[in-house]
């Protein structure tokens, strides 16, 4: 089994509301940048789910876990480091959650087998993309069967946001129009929602999981 989700997790902040939604939202994005840069077949030690729970403690030491298909390390942090966490900028944030990653797949790699350089071209790719965050290009895009045109269906992922658009684009590539299908999403309503497209004469129809049609995209106006 391969790598298929990675997350965070703090206990620390569960009973405040406020870094509690601040701890996620960049972890959550953090997340998504790394698995969006890291190759689909990933092995971490033939787990598929990874992940890194920080235990505000004064001890040093750190654990490793693994059970079924998930693998957890358990990160022990300073008072210090955690308050830096909540303080200082988006830059320091990504570098903290970062730093502990690299650390669990250092250690995660002395007792299994890991992709190591998969994990470190990714967290550099991830440093260099952070601030403006990723467009990813949904498998619902569809080119229209008379080849004038396709409908791209395009995820966006920023710090702020994450918001699901269409662009029909013609031959030469210019983006004829573009509009949002949902807004606030998320990976799992990439996954869910936008599960299969077929057309319909003109009509780009993309229906979820459980085969129900979610949005009907009409391209007649852009036909000729």
């Amino acid at each position: 089994m391969y790598i298929n989700r990675i997350t965070f997790s703090i206990t620390e902040v569960e009973s405040n509301l406020d870094k509690r939604a601040t701890f996620h939202q960049i972890s959550s994005y953090f997340e998504e940048l790394l698995y969006y840069h890291l190759p689909k077949k990933s092995n971490l030690g033939g787990y598929g789910y990874f992940n890194n729970e920080l235990l505000y403690d004064d001890e040093k030491s750190t654990i490793s876990s693994a059970f079924d298909n998930i693998i957890e390390y358990t990160h022990y942090i300073q008072p210090k480091d955690l308050k830096s966490f909540f303080t200082n900028s988006l830059t320091h944030k990504i570098e903290f959650l970062i730093g502990y990653l690299k650390q669990a797949i250092s250690e995660i790699a002395k007792k299994h087998p890991v992709d190591e350089e998969k994990f470190y071209t990714a967290i550099s790719n991830l440093r260099r993309d952070y601030l403006s965050g990723f467009e990813q290009k949904l498998k619902v895009s569809k080119h229209h069967r008379s080849r004038k045109l396709r409908v791209d269906i395009v995820r966006i992922v920023t710090i702020e946001n994450e918001n699901i658009i269409c662009r029909i684009i013609n031959k030469k590539d210019k983006v004829l129009a573009e509009f949002k299908l949902a807004k606030n999403t998320s990976v799992y309503d990439a996954s869910y929602d936008f599960r299969k497209s077929k057309w319909d004469g003109n009509i780009l129809r993309i229906v979820d999981r459980f085969d129900e049609s979610k949005y009907s995209i009409d391209v007649s106006e852009y036909i000729n």
